[in-house]
Parts: C-alpha cells; sequence; structure tokens
C-alpha cells in the first residue's frame, strides 16, 4: 500500500504540471521532489568536456527505458485478467445464499471459505505481478527525472558559457527524449494503479467476506448442542418428494463445474507438477526394485521384514507419498477434488496397512473402507435434508459400531509395548465410542451440527493416525536405504555413525510427523485457533525486571537456538574429524585445534543469534556479560581457567588426542580435549575426565610427543665363568632379529659388573611403545631360551651361613 501511495503522488505532480502547462521533469519543480525513502543526491552540471560521452549514456538510459514500456498483449492480458477475476470474485460474493447464511452448517461454511480464499490467493498473485511490474516502471522514472535535472542544469550553465549550438541542440534533443519516454512511463503507472485500485476494492471485500464466515462459525460453535432441523422421524416423511434426488445431483453437477473451473485456473501448472513427480517417483521405485541388493552393502545392513515389504510395493508407496503431499502443499485445493484425493489417499493406505500389520487390522478393515467411503460421500453431499441425514446415521452407527468393538476387543492398540500409551490409546478410544453415541442421539433428536461434529471428527482424528503411523514405517524405510546406499557409505561419517544417525534422523522425522498430527487434529476438532491464540499469549506475556522483559518465547528461542549451534557445532566436528582431515595431510594436532577453534566459533556465533533471536538487546546483554565477568571473579575462577588452559592447549598442542601421557600416578591415552576438560583412558581401562588447568599446571609427561618409540630395559644375570662376550651377543642377536624393535638406534648389549651372585648385564632397545611390554616379553623368553640352550645357568642369588658355637663347660 505505501508502495501504490507513492506512485500516486507522482502521478498526481506529473499530472498537475501538465494541466499548469508546465513539464513534468523541469528543473525547477523536480527539486521538490524528494524521495522520502532515499537519500537526496546533489545534482552537478556535466562538464562541456563530458557533455558527448554523457549524451551517449543519457540516449542509452532513454532506449533501455522504452523496454520497461507495457506491451499491447501485457495490457490485453493485465485486463482481461482483473476483469476476469473480478467478475467471478463479483458473482461469488453477490451469491443470495451468502448474504444471512441461513441453514449453512460448519461443513458448508469450510466450502465457502475455502472457495474465498483460493480467490484471495489469486488477487494476491495479480496483486503482486502488478506491483512489481508497477514498481520497476517508477524505478526507471526516478531515473529519467535524475537524468533530467542534470542536463537541464547543464543546459542553463551553457547558456552563460556560449558553448557551440550543435551541442545545445543535442542537449534539447535529450532533454525532450527523457520528456516523452518519462511521459509514456507514467501513462502504464497510472494504468497499472488503476487496475490495482480495482482489485483492491474486491481485496477488502473479500476480506469482510471472510471475517463474516469466521464469525458465523463462531456462532455456530457457541450454539453447537442446539436443535437446528427436526426430529429424524418427523422428516422421513421428506423421502417422498420426487425431486429430493434431482436436486442433490443437480447440486453435486454444478459443485464440481465450479470447482473444476477453480482448478483449471488456479491449480493447473501444480498439479502438472505434481504428476511429473509421481512418474519420476514411481519410474525410480520399479527401478530400485529391481536393483537395491545393488545399492546396498545387504551382509553389513540386514533389512527388516517392513524395509521388504515397502520395497516390494512401489505404486502403493509412490501413490500414499504423492496424494499425501497434495494435502499437505495443497489444503486450498477445490473440495470435489479434495474428496477425490481422499478416495485415492485411502487405498494405499489400507492395503499398506494389510501388508505391514495384517493381523491387527483385518479384523476391521472392512468396517474401515465402510466407514471411510460413508464419509466421503457426506462430504460431497453437502445439501441438507434427510438424505443427508440418514447418511450421516449409517456413517455414526458403523463408526459407533467399530469404536465399540476395538474398546471390548482390545484390539484398538494391539501390539504396543508402552503401557502408558496403550491405556491413553484405549481411553481415547473409549471417548470417541461416547461421542459417536451422542452423535446418533443427536441427530435422531435434530440436533444435526452436533451429530455432525460427533461423528466426523472422531472418524477423520482415527483415520489421519494410521495415515501418519503408516508415514512413520515409509519414512523410517526411506531413510533407512539411503543411509545405507554405497554412495553415502563411502563418507566415514555415515559408515561409522550410521545406527545413530538413522535413529536420530527417524526420532525427528516422527516428532515431525506426530505435530503436523497434532495440528491437523485440532483443525478437525475447530479449536486450532483458540488453542493457538492461547500459546501465543503465553509465551509472549512475560515479566518485566527493569527495562528487561522475560517472556516464555524469547526463553524458548534462546534454548534452542543454543542447543541447534551445538548440535551444528558437533556435526561439524564430526565431518572434520572423520572425513576431512583423514584425507589432508597436516601436521599433529593441527586438526584438534582447527576443531576445537570451529566449535568455540560455532557456540559463540549461536549465542549471539540466540541472544538476537530473543529480542535481547545489546545493552541488556552488557548487563548479563558484566553479571558474568562478576561470578567469575567471585566463583567461576576454577571455570574459567580451565577453559583458558584448553585454548592455550589447542594452540601449543603440548598433547593432542591419541597421546599417551602421564601426569602424577595418572598414565593413560587422551581421548579428546574439550573446552573444560580432557578425557584420558588409564591402561586398567577407566575414563579419567581432567580439567584442563591440571594439564598446563601440573608436571605434565608425554610420550608419544614427537614420536611414540620407547626404550627398552632388559637386565639379567649368569653364572660366574660364563664368557661375557657370548652372553652380549646372544642378548644383541636376539633384540636385532625382532621385527617390532628399532634398528635405529641398533640395539646393545652391556657388562654391567660383577654381582653378588652373578655377571650382571643390560640390553637397550627401541620399540613402539604400544607394543613395548609384549616385545619385552618375547625378548626374555628368546634370550633366556639361547641360554638354556649354551648351558648357561642364571644363578638365583646364594647367600652362604656360617654359625660361631662358643661356649663355656660349667664346672
Amino acid at each position: 500500500m505505501l508502495q501504490n501511495f507513492k506512485t500516486f503522488i507522482l502521478l498526481s505532480l506529473f499530472f498537475s504540471h501538465s494541466l499548469s502547462g508546465q513539464n513534468p521533469f523541469s528543473a525547477g519543480k523536480q527539486e521538490t521532489q524528494a524521495k522520502p525513502d532515499s537519500v537526496v543526491v546533489q545534482v552537478q552540471p556535466i562538464p562541456v568536456a563530458d557533455i558527448i560521452s554523457a549524451s551517449t549514456e543519457a540516449f542509452t538510459l532513454i532506449t533501455e527505458s522504452g523496454k520497461n514500456r507495457l506491451t499491447e498483449d501485457e495490457i490485453k492480458s493485465y485486463s482481461t485478467q482483473n476483469d476476469t477475476l473480478y467478475s467471478v470474485i463479483d458473482l461469488f460474493l453477490n451469491d443470495s445464499s451468502f448474504q444471512s447464511f441461513e441453514g449453512f452448517g460448519i461443513r458448508e461454511l469450510e466450502k465457502t471459505q475455502l472457495k474465498a480464499n483460493i480467490y484471495a490467493n489469486q488477487l494476491t498473485d495479480l496483486q503482486d505481478d502488478l506491483s512489481k511490474r508497477s514498481k520497476g516502471s517508477e524505478n526507471v522514472v526516478d531515473d529519467l527525472i535524475h537524468e533530467r535535472k542534470r542536463w537541464q542544469l547543464t543546459l542553463e550553465h551553457s547558456m552563460e558559457d556560449e558553448i557551440p549550438d550543435v551541442l545545445l541542440d543535442r542537449m534539447k534533443r535529450i532533454i525532450s527524449g527523457i520528456d516523452s519516454a518519462g511521459t509514456i512511463l507514467q501513462e502504464d503507472i497510472e494504468l497499472l494503479l488503476v487496475q490495482l485500485d480495482k482489485l483492491t476494492g474486491k481485496r477488502i471485500a473479500l476480506d469482510s467476506f471472510q471475517e463474516r464466515i469466521k464469525n458465523e462459525k463462531l456462532r455456530l460453535g457457541e450454539n453447537l448442542f442446539s436443535r437446528d432441523m427436526d426430529g429424524f422421524f418427523k422428516e422421513l416423511s421428506n423421502l417422498n418428494d420426487s425431486t429430493l434426488i434431482q436436486r442433490h445431483i443437480i447440486h453435486v453437477v454444478n459443485s464440481v463445474k465450479s470447482d473444476l473451473q477453480v482448478l483449471k485456473s488456479q491449480f493447473r501448472t501444480p498439479l502438472i507438477f505434481i504428476i511429473f513427480i509421481f512418474s519420476l517417483l514411481l519410474t525410480f521405485s520399479y527401478w530400485y526394485k529391481r536393483n537395491y541388493s545393488q545399492m546396498i552393502s545387504e551382509k553389513e545392513f540386514d533389512l527388516s521384514e517392513i524395509h521388504l515389504k515397502l520395497i516390494d510395493a512401489p505404486f502403493l508407496v509412490v501413490l500414499f507419498l504423492t496424494t499425501f503431499m497434495i494435502r499437505f502443499l495443497f489444503p486450498d485445493l477445490p473440495y470435489t477434488f479434495k474428496a477425490f484425493n481422499s478416495i485415492i489417499f485411502i487405498i494405499p493406505v489400507l492395503m499398506i496397512a494389510m501388508r505391514l500389520f495384517e493381523s491387527l487390522v483385518r479384523s476391521w478393515l472392512r468396517w474401515l473402507i465402510l466407514i471411510y467411503l460413508f464419509m466421503v460421500l457426506y462430504e460431497l453431499i453437502s445439501y441438507p435434508d434427510i438424505i443427508l441425514r440418514i447418511i450421516l446415521l449409517a456413517l455414526s452407527s458403523i463408526s459407533f459400531g467399530l469404536f465399540l468393538w476395538l474398546v471390548l476387543k482390545k484390539h484398538g492398540a494391539g501390539g504396543l509395548k508402552n503401557n502408558f500409551i496403550y491405556h491413553l490409546l484405549r481411553t481415547i478410544l473409549a471417548s470417541f465410542t461416547i461421542l459417536l453415541f451422542v452423535a446418533i442421539a443427536g441427530n435422531l433428536m435434530g440436533a444435526v451440527r452436533m451429530a455432525e461434529f460427533f461423528t466426523l471428527a472422531p472418524t477423520q482424528i482415527f483415520i489421519l493416525a494410521i495415515a501418519i503411523h503408516i508415514s512413520t514405517k515409509v519414512l523410517d524405510t526411506i531413510m533407512f536405504l539411503l543411509l545405507a546406499s554405497k554412495s553415502l557409505q563411502k563418507v566415514n561419517v555415515f559408515k561409522e555413525e550410521f545406527r545413530t544417525i538413522h535413529r536420530k534422523s527417524v526420532r525427528w522425522i516422527n516428532l515431525f510427523l506426530w505435530i503436523f498430527f497434532a495440528i491437523t487434529a485440532l483443525k478437525i476438532l475447530r479449536i486450532k485457533e483458540s488453542v493457538f491464540e492461547w500459546g501465543h499469549k503465553v509465551l509472549t506475556e512475560g515479566w518485566e525486571i527493569g527495562e528487561v522483559v522475560i517472556t516464555p518465547g524469547s526463553i524458548f528461542t534462546f534454548i534452542f537456538v543454543i542447543w541447534l549451534s551445538i548440535f551444528i557445532s558437533k556435526a561439524v566436528r564430526d565431518i572434520l574429524e572423520k572425513d576431512v582431515f583423514v584425507r589432508v595431510s597436516v601436521s599433529k594436532g593441527v586438526p584438534n585445534t582447527i576443531i576445537m577453534l570451529v566449535r568455540i566459533g560455532l557456540i559463540t556465533g549461536g549465542f549471539f543469534l540466540a541472544a538476537a533471536a530473543a529480542g535481547m538487546e545489546l545493552t541488556n546483554l552488557s548487563i548479563i556479560l558484566g553479571a558474568f565477568s562478576v561470578g567469575i571473579g567471585f566463583g567461576l575462577q576454577n571455570i574459567f581457567n580451565n577453559m583458558v588452559s584448553g585454548l592455550i592447549l589447542a594452540f601449543e598442542r603440548p598433547i593432542t588426542v591419541g597421546d599417551t601421557i602421564q601426569v602424577g600416578e595418572l598414565m593413560g591415552i587422551v581421548l579428546s580435549i574439550g573446552f573444560r576438560a580432557s578425557r584420558i583412558k588409564s591402561f586398567d581401562g577407566a575414563e579419567v575426565i581432567l580439567p584442563n588447568g591440571n594439564l598446563i599446571s601440573n608436571q605434565l609427561i608425554n610420550w608419544t610427543l614427537s614420536d611414540s618409540s620407547r626404550r627398552m630395559d632388559i637386565r639379567l644375570g649368569v653364572a660366574y665363568g660364563t664368557d661375557p662376550d657370548f652372553v652380549i651377543d646372544i642378548m644383541q642377536k636376539a633384540a636385532g632379529a625382532h621385527e617390532m624393535v628399532s634398528n635405529r638406534p641398533f640395539p646393545k648389549a652391556y657388562f654391567l659388573g660383577f654381582g653378588d651372585s652373578s655377571l650382571d648385564f643390560r640390553l637397550l632397545a627401541w620399540t613402539d611403545i604400544d607394543h613395548r611390554l609384549s616385545v619385552e616379553s618375547e625378548l626374555y623368553l628368546t634370550v633366556n631360551k639361547e641360554l638354556t640352550e649354551a648351558g648357561i645357568e642364571i644363578p638365583f642369588p646364594q647367600t652362604d651361613l656360617h654359625i660361631r658355637s662358643d661356649y663355656r663347660e660349667k664346672e
């Protein structure tokens, strides 16, 4: 509306100048036409030396402006679309039956509102198109106005400087060309504004009409339990009317014709696209059915029975997804074709249910089919009379019998392991049974609106729940097959975290589907607007603490954005760790540093984004950060110290993931280095959470900082009389022959000296720290075997005990 108002002002100025005999683009007048939404640029005359080159640009602008003119075809198209839509909406609004909505039920009002929404969408699309076209022409006019001011100012200065007449004539031609182009574009803008004004009037009328429908629905909802027709048996006498069925047929035919016209005008392109998508998905599904064994590794990924059943039914799955997508993407689809889509939709729902849950649904599937057919028939026949009441009574009775049987036989929630959900579903089924009994009684007594609501709502919710449950199984299968495909399994993240990703993705898909079910159920129960208004009120009404306003909605938004940033940071970490840095050669420890900095950046950015999304101002944020700094000074020193220590570890890299370290008596392998603490797995198998501050402030031994070599120190003693050179040779040969012992430096044995009971030797050799204990054990065994075969004794410590007896004989 602001844009239209701006264009209207521009046109008014144009015509006022024209009527007064002045040029609409004169310099004196244009200086007062400052744009309210832009910065006014000071116009300067063109230097004489630049007039020739500037004139070329001006003529180019004039030529280009002509491309923005409305062509005869465009004018005719806009006029035809406008007049056609205007006439259709005018005919719709002037329908005599809509003057008082007498005899209209909720269902009739919803059908009428649906048509009004379709027309409103058509109006919006056409208005947007006209506004966009008008805006483009207006921008060109603004450029022409600015250009004319430059040339007018240049012409005035040139008159004083006495430049050649050739240049003066050129400037006058440019100004005349700009005036001509601007006048033509102004005429186009006027035409577009007239069309927009005409549509705006109808849009106001449509909005008022929709408000009337909303108020009428509220009135009917308040009077839901009142009688609106005569008793059922009293109206049975109307069956003798020979024109009764004929009136229904005429009504249905007219409704179908009207909906068909709307479908052709509004939904032709989307439905062609849906048919194309259906054909594409169907072709791919049949191809996948034949080749799925080559697409995934069946040995590694065991397909469940449900997966195999859905793969074996490509047509049903694609038909189910397509019809479900139509209901989701086109809520304003004409009522007749929405009912037609419902008929097609129930076919794959029931057949897939038979395939997946045959033992559960086999006993009541026929009942459900009968209920659905009666419900679709009831939706198509909207003329309120005894025939409609008979169909409604049959639908209520069959639904009541099904739900009562499910409650008594305990089949409604069979197969559920969760007792709470089982009892909840049984309670819901019992409530539906009571509502259907009340609907039957209400229909007999004449409370048809109540009977209609209590019949359709439980049945629609029950069928929707079945469809949503089948959707969870179908999407679970699609997600499993997608993640198990050989192409995605080449990515290490999907390969190593397949089960986790599948479980979490299915959990989120199910959550989304059941939220959609809850919203649709609220809409069926006609309390969606009330619940949403209550929820909006709860989320937006908060508490004022000084100048700060805290609402539940802002808290929820803040927490959600923080959670999302942490989730994204973990996903990025896994991708970098398992797919990026395994393929890129970098220095040891650099990947962990980069990953930590990326995570810190994402979480920090997420914090500020969460603060902005929650509506927190920078001044309020500074107060929070100030309080946080005070907290650091009093009670958070250790946490802040550990966080800074984590940054130091990231940049200096004294330890990296996988290093073997020793801190005091703790020795183990570094599993991860976090913001606040690091995880170390001791050689006893325990995982120790060690604050980063301890790794910085205490003495730390890194056994694998530069390399993982570890020196072995093997000592032994042999009996006196053994040749020392022979023993040294045995020890060095045993170490040198072992494949896990490094030859740089080469193993070296030493004769240490003479012990108390043996000649002592020492062998020094290097091996990888991960194999040190096993290599030491093998070397001991080898040396012992060689010494035994050579007849060399390894003595044990011997001590000679001398007992001295010194006593005097007693005399």
